[in-house]
This record gives C-alpha cells, structure tokens and sequence, in this order.
C-alpha cells in the first residue's frame, strides 16, 4: 500500500463474478449508486467535490475506516513483530531471573495452564523447579504446551514495552524533552528518572514497576527500527492500539485478521456506547444531587476530580475499547473529572497484562489530555494516580494495616452481566451485585448492565435484602429499541448506602422499620437502530435531558429523536423490593409506553398555569398570616387558591384544591404533620378550577399525582411545579357568549330532582347530554366544565344530606321540611296511628321537661320519652312516624310532657312512606346521573389525554 496507490476498481474487482456489488457492499443512503457486476472495468465517477477514495461512501454509512490498518500502524505492527521474535529469544536464552520476577512469570503460567483447563499430568509444570528446568529442555515432554506459553508471554513482554515506548514519546513530546538511544531502550528507567521516588512528582502506578514484563531490552540491531517508527506512534487510533495488542499465534498468516473471538461485541465497543456510559459515570450522580446541572464545574477546571472506575465483567475488551474511544472524542471539551479506569478480564491468564496495558493507555491519555488543556502534565499525571492508589477499602473505617497493602476501592464501578445461567438468573444477577460492594467506596455508584429484570415480583425478598446494600437510583429500559446489538435490555444505577445511613434508616434483616418506598428514576427508549452509529443520537438526547430538565421537578418526559428514536422519562418507586410500574403494564395505565406517550404530548406542567407560593417557607410568612386572617388577593393582584398535598400515604399522595378563605379552617382541621399547603394563582383568565379538582379525582388524574408526587415533603415545590394537568385547561371561554349557554344543564339543580318527576328529570338530563356532546368540538373545556358544574352540584346535594337510618332521609333538609309541611297532620294523641302508653304515677309527672327520646331496645317499633331520667311515655307504631317523632322531639328538650301531648301534630303513616318513597327515588334517580357525568368526566379526559 506505501508502494502503490490504492485503487478501489482493484479492490473491488477481487469479489466473485458471481457475487453483486450491491449484495456484497453496503452504500450510503444519500450517497448511492447502481452499481454493475464486479467484472465491469470501470465503477461510477466518483463526486466533483471529493476526489480522495472515502469507505463511507460505499459501506457503512458514518465509517470512516478508523479501525483500519493505516501506514502507522501496520509501521508500528511491524515493529513488534520484530520486538516479540526479539523477547521470545531472549526470554530462552535469559540464564537467571532474580527470585521475585521469576516467581511472577511461574505464576502466570499457572494462571495459564488453568485457563486451559489441561490434564493432570501438566501438574508437575505447576512446581517452579520443573517449570524451569523443563523450559530448558528442548526434549521436554510438554515441550508443546511450554512453546505455546513462550510465544504468548513473549508477544505480552513485547506489547508490554511498546505502550511504554509510546508513553516516552508522548511524554517527550508534550513537553519538548529530548530523550536518547538509551532511553528508547529502557523506558522505564527513563520514566523513573523523571518521577523520581519520594518526591512531588512521584506517580503511583505499577506498569513502571518492577514487573515480568519489564525486564526485556531489546537488542541493539533493533535500534533503528524503533527509531524509525517514532513518528508513527502519534497517528495510531484506538482501535488500531486495541488490534496491535490483541495476541496473534504465530501459527497465522500475521496478515490476515481474525474475527474468532466470540466474547468480542461490536456494539459495546463502539464509540456512542462509551460516550453513554462515561455520562452516566460523570453526569448522572451530579445531575441528581443538584437541582442545576451545569458541566463543567469551574471550581474543577484546573484541578479535575479524580474518579476512581472499575470496568468488570463479560465483555471488558470491548468495554475498553468504547471508553477510550469516548475519552479520545471528548478531547476538545472542558472537563472537571477525569475517570481512572482500569479492566479486570475474566480470563485470569490475561487479567495482569490487561490492567498493566490499560493503565499505560491511560498514563498516555493523560498526557494528551494535560497538553490539550495547557496543564501541567508532570503535576497531573502525580496528583491522579497518587489520589487513585489512596482510595481503599478500609478508608472511613478508622484504622489501618501497617504491614499489608489494602486493596483499591472505587467511585464507579461497570459491570457487565452479558452471560446468564439457565438456571436461576435473577439468583446470579444479585450475587454480581454483591460481590461488587466491597470493591466501591461509599455513596460510589455501581452500573449493571445485563438482559435479567432485577424487579421480579416473585423474587421482591431477595430484591428487598440487597437494597439494605444499595439504592436503586435509576433504571435504563432498552428493551424496545431493536438492532442494539449486544447491548442489554437493562442498565441499572446503583448507590452503595453509608454505615450512617443504614444506621439512621435501622436497615437490618428483621426491622420492621424498613424503607416503605424510595424513588427510582426511570428512562425508556425504543425504535430501530438500522445503523449502531444512530445510537448517538440517544446519547446526545439524553445529555439535552440533563441541560435542560432538573430530577428534582421533573416527573415525565418524552422525546422524538433523530433517526426515528424515542426517549421517554417517568418517576417511580420501590417499594418492599418491587419497582411499582413493573407490576402493571395495562395500556390504560400512565406507565404503558404508547399511553405514555401520548399523555405527555397532551400535557404541560402545572406552572404553565399558576404562580405557586409554599405558605410553610420562611418568606411567605406575611402571605401565610393575611390568608390566616381570610385575605382574598394574592401580591399578584389575582385571586388565591390553596393547594393541599396529603402524604398520609407516601405511595399515593392526594391533592386538594380549596378556597383561600378555608385556609385556616383546612389548616386546624388537616394540621401539619402530614399534609403541605401551597398558595396557587392562576396565570390566566376564565380558568375553571372546578375542572382542575375534577382531573384530580379521576383515576388518571390520580395516577398522574401519585408518580409525579411520590416522595414525600422533600423537594415537594420542584416537584408539584412539574405536575402535568391537561394543556386543554388553557382554552377557558366566556361560556354566556358561546353556544353552550343554552344548554338546560346550567338551570338543573338538586331542586329539581324533587320537586319534578325523577324519571322525567333523568330522561332531560341524558337528552341534554346527548345535544351537548354535539358542541363538544368546538370547545372541550367548556363541555367539561358543564358536566362538572352537574357534578358539583348534586356532589354538595349530597353532603348536606347526612344519612340517617330511615334509606338516608334528613329531616332537617330545606326540601325536605318543605315537603313535611304540605302534608295533612293530626295530633298525635289521641291518634289512631300511634299508640300511647302512660307510665306515670301521678299528674305531677306531666308537668316534668322532656329531656330524652331513644328507640327501646326490648321492643320493636316502639319510642321511649323521658323526663329527668325517668321513663313516663312510650309511642308504638311505624317505624317512619317514630323516626319523624324523635326528630320533632329533638328540638323540645325542656318542654313538659303534657305540653307535648297537647301540641305535637304528626302526618299520616301512609303519607309519610310516599315521601320516603319519593325522595329514594330521586336519590336512585342522582345517583344514576352522578354516575353517567362522572364516567363521561373520566373518558373525556383520557380520551383528551391520550389521544395524538
């Protein structure tokens, strides 16, 4: 390729004849051609503007070729070619190993022969006189196995000195430091010389200590290859590092690349999936904390805060490749924090050449990232890795081991669950979890991607014992977003809880005082990925979701993204280990996705709407006293409501919505333990609050409260200012100006039910309904608000109405009393109707003041009078004119019995039943209506709400 120029006729050309171009090449959408079979002579001209061969014209759309072997690297690639023959023979020919380095290289021949999982008979190798002495034999009997082994180690010495070669020259370059032939042959020594031990620039790291992989110098014929490769090493992409230290047996054509290994992921390496994961990382724990997220912090900007990560699990190469690629992309931005990862693989054999490999790649960024930002790079790279190695696991506890090293912990650790047993999966996925708590340093955040739901019901016990560990602070569903690859369908946050926490929350196994419910924020997405590269677009929404909304008063969101992508956010909750919106998936509840949708469409916050005002802040006291005192006006020179939150249940928080002139009574009667006040004035005019108490009631409404306002008192305000009420209430008309004013439902009262014949009154009032949904398109708010004046009014007809034991009837009712007095009376003694029995001894005994009137409990139907205690009198007979006689009586207390006697009138029996009668008819006959407007009420409002 450096000999002759490159022709894509020639390349092309070498498909089979048989094989079209357009099955064979994947083109562009905006840039594609008919292409012929491959034995045409000539492709298509290619565009005026571009004259220079571009792979992303002709195969994956946003390809670039990046991964690619390009004259640098193939230059590079060479070069260690050169440097493994070179470390396989002096690796052979090395005669003695001082006793620690050779107990480190035995030991990772053990740790590779287990990855092998081999015979017993490779035993005795495991013995380190044997090993040695066996690798000197070259008539060995396991000359095969250690031949193997020779060629691996020795590609891992050779990759191991060429990233330490490239951080000498990176280093070299950034701060214009002339380095020599020695130096290029020992860069450790070199680095050791610049970061001498115990002084301020002292780097904490172990690729630059004494390892076995850096005893290997390469001999001097070796000299000028790596000198004339220097100037490649600054052109090498990512990717292309990850190939050039990806093992190759020698066995293979080095040419030719292999795509055999099966745990590689093409989707998590990608650079869009490690721009997601690394704003997780830094983004979300600080958008969470604080109600303003702005990035980057300006107090960090000059001195970035050091995160400590841990990339674990199935899949770690890829995970690596995606972050560096991330990290190398960002470059070009400000940065407050500086993620310090570092990757533990799961094949043993490879886990210390991996972590010494990554970190050099990261002392390299590092490099480039302070000469980028015009830092300094000697003072960086010690403070970083000096704060790195001095977080550990014990830190907090109060003591410390003088003679051990402690183990590292870390802010963020990732782990990728891409494997799942057959058997018991959600048993495996709490186990990972975990085994990961020792390893993050408190309130540290633990990422969990894997396909296994957390929140199984059936499994809530488990699901309740890790959350005294940890708190599930969010929740990624990617199950609806299809070509995502091997992505899983789940991404976990989660927050490892403090010893001062778990303390305060009494958080042990056989509490009974255990969390009742937590928030866990939630984010949907869903859509086609015809090209992973279009996975960006979900990251670039969601860091716009950062900018511009707050978790604090944001309660739903729903976003149409680029390439037909969707991202939905909702508030949930966890309560005894069961995420709440996991157990419904109905389409009529909020959570369902289209339903979701749509809601959140048809929606606006309720601040759109009102100025709100917490009557319990410290600058409110002066509104608090003038409503106190029944004050109407609001500073704003508009009318006051008070909006009242109930959290006497944490899981389903109720709203109310009450004149300012009950705020003190509301206040005395609710107080202020459990319920928060708030002062709300309307922004605009002919708003019907009526209809707002109405969308408060309804099940939808209600459920829109519940996950907008779960949480408790805390943050309430943000909170309630995000509540979503329908966008229609903004629409309000002066109804006396609209066609509507005709409508009969304007004059139908409680009154009418009972003075006019109930099944006349309810044939109107359905009529009525029926003519009025006619006018329902030109103004859904005023529709609405007739049907909710109805409902109000035979809502306030009731609740004057205390039932009594008599089918509900209250005597005191205006109506009521009405109906009685139209009636015909007779005195109720003498009266045939009612008989009366005397108990007195005397004359005297009339003269007492009735002082009582109850129900005998020995006989039926009879009413026992009393007079200081005594019982003189008792009536017998129907139980309706017994009940009007106690209820006529309840207001002569004081007066003689005779005098009762002499003037009490009571109507007929008969008369009497046909007025009970008639008003349990007109009450069937409400009901029925209450009933039909309310249910009209509540599909015209989901009807509005989750229609697009």
């Amino acid at each position: 390729m450096a000999k002759k120029g490159f022709s894509a006729n020639s390349w092309l050309g070498k498909l089979n004849k048989e094989t079209a171009l357009e099955e064979a090449l994947c083109t562009s959408v905006t840039n594609s051609y008919t292409l012929e079979r491959a034995d045409q002579s000539h492709l298509p001209p290619l565009p005026m503007e571009s004259s220079a061969f571009r792979p992303d014209r002709y195969f994956i759309p946003g390809w670039s070729g990046g991964s690619l072997f390009s004259k640098s690297a193939l230059s590079i690639k060479k070069l260690q070619e050169k440097l493994w023959e070179d470390a396989k023979q002096c690796f052979k020919a090395h005669e003695n190993f001082p006793r620690s380095l050779s107990l480190a290289i035995h030991n990772e021949f053990v740790s590779y022969l287990r990855s092998l999982k081999v015979k017993d008979e490779l035993d005795e190798l495991k013995k380190g006189d044997v090993f040695w002495r066996e690798l000197k034999n070259p008539h060995s009997l396991f000359v095969k196995e250690l031949d193997t082994f020779c060629d691996l180690y020795s590609f891992r010495v050779a990759t191991n000195f060429l990233l330490r070669l490239k951080f000498l020259i990176t280093y070299s370059h950034a701060i214009q430091f002339e380095y020599n032939e020695n130096h290029l042959i020992n860069p450790t020594s070199f680095t050791h010389q610049l970061f001498r031990k115990g002084s301020q620039s002292e780097i904490s790291c172990e690729a630059f200590k004494i390892n076995q992989y850096t005893w290997y110098r390469p001999t001097h014929n070796l000299i000028s290859s790596i000198e004339k490769s220097i100037p490649y090493f600054k052109d090498l992409s990512i990717a292309q590092i990850m190939k050039i230290n990806s093992f190759r047996s020698a066995e293979r054509d080095p040419s030719l690349l292999s795509f055999e290994d099966k745990d590689y992921s093409h989707a998590l390496s990608h650079r869009s999936f490690g721009r997601l994961i690394n704003e997780l990382l830094i983004f979300f724990p600080q958008w969470k904390e604080y109600e303003n997220f702005s990035y980057p912090r300006k107090n960090y900007i000059l001195k970035p805060e050091v995160l400590s990560t841990l990339f674990t699990g199935d899949n770690v190469e890829s995970l690596s490749q995606s972050h560096w690629l991330a990290q190398e992309s960002n470059l070009n931005q400000a940065w407050s924090e500086v993620l310090c990862p570092e990757f533990t693989s799961n094949d043993q054999a490879a886990e210390c050449f991996v972590r010494l490999a990554q970190e050099l790649q990261f002392l390299t960024f590092l490099v480039n990232f302070a000469h980028d930002k015009n830092l300094n790079v000697k003072e960086l790279l010690s403070r970083i890795t000096k704060e790195k190695y001095r977080k550990q696991k014990d830190q907090g506890a109060g003591q410390f081991n003088l003679f051990n090293s402690r183990e590292l912990a870390y802010d963020r650790i990732v782990l990728n669950i891409g494997k799942l047993p057959k058997k018991n999966p959600h048993h495996f996925l709490i186990n990972k979890i975990n085994s990961q708590k020792e390893k993050l340093l408190d309130n540290g955040h633990l990422i969990v991607l894997t396909n296994q739901k957390l929140f199984v019901p059936s499994q809530s016990k488990k699901v309740a014992t890790l959350l005294r560990d940890f708190k599930v602070e969010c929740l990624f569903n990617f199950e609806k977003l299809k070509g995502k690859g091997e992505v899983a369908n789940y991404l976990y946050i989660l927050k490892k809880r403090t010893a001062s926490t778990l303390n305060l929350l009494n958080l042990t196994p056989n509490s009974q005082d255990n969390i009742l419910q937590e928030p866990c924020l939630t984010f949907r997405t869903s859509g086609t990925l015809s090209q992973f590269s279009h996975f960006e677009s979900l990251v670039t929404g969601l860091y716009d979701f950062f900018k511009t909304k707050s978790s604090f008063s944001t309660s739903m969101y729903h976003k149409i993204l680029e390439h037909k992508l969707t991202l939905e956010f909702h508030q949930d909750a966890i309560v005894e280990g069961k995420l709440l919106s996991s157990l419904t998936g109905e389409k009529d509840q909020v959570t369902h996705p289209r339903f979701f949708k749509n809601l959140t469409v048809n929606c606006v916050p309720f601040e759109t709407y009102f100025h709100i005002d917490d009557l319990d802040a410290p600058n409110r006291l002066d509104l608090k006293r003038r409503l106190l005192g029944s004050a109407d006006q609001s500073p704003r020179n508009g009318s006051h409501q008070i909006l009242i939150v109930d959290h006497r249940e944490n899981l389903y928080p109720q709203v109310e919505i009450c004149p300012s002139s009950a705020y003190s009574a509301k206040r005395q009667e609710y107080g202020e333990a459990y319920f928060s006040y708030y002062a709300i004035t309307q922004k605009i005019s002919n708003f019907n609050h009526n209809l707002l108490r109405a969308f408060f009631d309804c099940p939808l409404g209600q459920q829109i409260v519940q996950i907008c306002l779960r949480g408790g008192p805390s943050k309430l305000k943000g909170r309630l200012r995000s509540l979503l009420v329908p966008r229609f209430f903004g629409e309000g008309i002066n109804i006396e100006q609209s066609q509507f004013k005709e409508s009969k439902l304007l004059s139908i009262t409680a009154h009418s039910f009972l003075e006019s014949d109930p099944s006349a009154i309810n044939n109107l009032v359905k009529e009525e309904l029926k003519e009025l949904s006619l006018l329902k398109s030109q103004s859904v708010w005023a529709y609405l608000s007739l049907l909710v004046h109805v409902d109000m009014g035979l809502k306030r007809f009731k609740e004057t109405n205390s039932e009594t034991e008599i089918k509900g009837v209250d005597f005191q009712n205006p109506l009521i009393l009405k109906s009685l007095g139209e009636l015909e009376t007779t005195c109720i003694y003498p009266n045939e109707e009612i008989y009366t029995e005397l108990l007195i001894e005397s004359k005297e005994d009339l003269d007492k003041p009735f002082s009582e009137a109850r129900f005998s409990q020995d006989k039926e139907n009879c009413l026992d009078i009393y007079a200081q205690s005594s019982l003189l009198i008792q009536f017998y007979g129907e139980k309706e004119l017994l009940k009007f006689i106690e209820f006529i009586l309840s207001q002569a207390k004081g007066q003689s019995l005779l005098s009762l006697l002499q003037n009490l009138y009571i109507p007929k029996a008969s008369d009497l039943k046909a007025l009970f009668s008639q008003l349990e008819n007109s009450r069937s006959h409400m009901d029925e209506i209450e009933g039909l407007i309310q249910n009209l009420i509540k599909e015209e409002f989901t009807k509005q709400l989750t229609q697009v």
